[in-house]
This record gives structure tokens, sequence and C-alpha cells, in this order.
């Protein structure tokens, strides 16, 4: 008769070769919480690291109205913060609340795409199941409307 156990020898190597380094993300701050995972990085984390590299690149790019000039050296090894790339722009008296709110609105609708019903199972949505070229029809698709629709305001 078979011991119950007799996976766990063949389990314990497959952790054993598995690579070192790998990495994944949580999509939400909860799932950290409730996996005791504090020091992962969840999707809400990446996308507003990510939002926040490429406003700093735009910021970078753009003329300054008042000839400022923004140094990319003064950001270097510093967690950027919405309000530090804001007042670095256009001073300290700047609110950032409206910068932050739409950051926020945009990384907490990006992490919904992993909840709600609508989008949770489209692969398409989520670069995944080798629906790469689908998924970047639609990228495509939705960044012509966005610059239609900022063309036509």
């Amino acid at each position: 008769m078979a011991h119950s156990l007799v996976w766990i020898p063949p389990l314990l190597w497959v952790l054993v070769l598995l690579p070192r380094g790998t990495h994944s993300f949580f999509p939400n701050f909860w799932s950290k919480v409730m996996s005791f995972s504090w020091g992962s990085r969840t999707h809400q984390d990446i996308t507003e690291e990510a939002i926040l590299n490429v406003t700093l690149e735009l910021l970078l790019d753009m003329p300054h109205p008042l000839g400022k000039t923004l140094k990319k050296e003064d950001f270097m090894g510093r967690t950027l913060v919405p309000d530090d790339l804001l007042w670095a722009y256009r001073g300290a008296k700047a609110s950032a609340k409206p910068f932050r709110m739409a950051l926020m609105e945009v990384v907490s609708a990006n992490a919904a795409m992993d909840f709600l019903n609508s989008t949770r199972n489209d692969p398409a949505l989520h670069f995944d199941s080798e629906n790469i070229w689908t998924a970047n029809q639609l990228l495509l698709l939705t960044r012509k409307e966005i610059l239609q629709a900022a063309r036509a305001a």
C-alpha cells in the first residue's frame, strides 16, 4: 500500500530546482495582506511606478514655461512621488491633489481588471494565453480612440 505522502519528495526536488530570482506580483493590496507577503509588489504598485516614470520622462522633455530645467539625476535613486514630480515642475504652491486623484483612478482601474467579471477571464485584456497579437491590436485601437478624443476636445 502506497503512503499518502509519497508526493512530498518530488515536490521538494521541484522547489529546489526552481530558478532563483523568479518574480510575480499580486493584483492589489488586499491580496498581499491576505497572503502575508509584505515585501511583495502589487499590480497597483507596478502601475503607479510606471505612470510616475513616464510622467518624469514627459516633464523632462517638455520645455518649462519659466525656463527651469529639470534634471533626471535629481530623481535617480529616489522613490518617485506624485507631489515631488509636480512640485519640481510647477513649484511647491501647485496642488498635487488632482494629479494624485487621476493617478489613483488609473491604478485602481488597472487592478480592477483582475477582479471584474467582464474582464478577469479575457486573455486579450491581460496579454495572456499567447494572445499577444490580439491584445496589441486592442491596445492600438484604444490608443487611436484616445488620440481622436483628445484632438476633438
